[in-house]
């Protein structure tokens, strides 16, 4: 096999396993298996090395992003101090807020190790809403867990003993 046949076949593998395992684990598992089959199909594939800006605060509205390999960081500029506010792992997904609200990014992303992730522009994710509309909930319920980490997070900051 050439070279270029033997890379074309590692990417296709990586997307096979990278789609397979979002389908699988995390919120994407928990949705709607049309709508969990119509962000699939339409999700791009990417890598990014540690360092790697995946997405920057104040961005236009870039799309929904889910992690299949690695881990990536976010934070906010809110919070200069701070390295990260959020550690993001195979499963977790990210991205809804400005889909929902219209608004520009608040966090930044960016790779803490090697990574693998799936990323649905905001196009394809507007034609996916329009043709199933009770994509709407599932948004809301990826929203719902991200809202329950945060005040998971804020209550243990709480505790003298934290």
């Amino acid at each position: 096999m050439s070279s270029l046949a033997s890379s074309a076949s590692s990417t296709a593998d990586q997307v096979g396993r990278a789609r397979a395992f979002l389908a699988e684990n995390g919120w994407l598992s928990r949705v709607a298996p049309d709508f969990r089959s119509a962000l699939l199909s339409r999700s791009l594939i990417r890598s990014a090395q540690p360092g790697d800006r995946v997405a920057s605060a104040g961005d236009e509205i870039g799309g929904l992003f889910g992690l299949a390999e690695g881990c990536l960081a976010q934070n906010s500029p809110m919070r200069i101090e701070a390295a990260f506010v959020h550690l993001m792992h195979p499963g977790d997904w990210s991205g809804h807020v400005p889909i929902i609200t219209g608004e520009a990014r608040i966090l930044s992303t960016e790779a803490r190790t090697p990574c693998v992730y799936a990323l649905v522009p905001l196009a394809e994710i507007q034609r996916i809403l329009a043709q199933l509309p009770h994509g709407w909930r599932e948004l809301g319920r990826l929203a719902v867990e991200s809202t329950r980490i945060s005040l998971s997070a804020a209550t243990e900051l709480m505790l003298p003993d934290s």
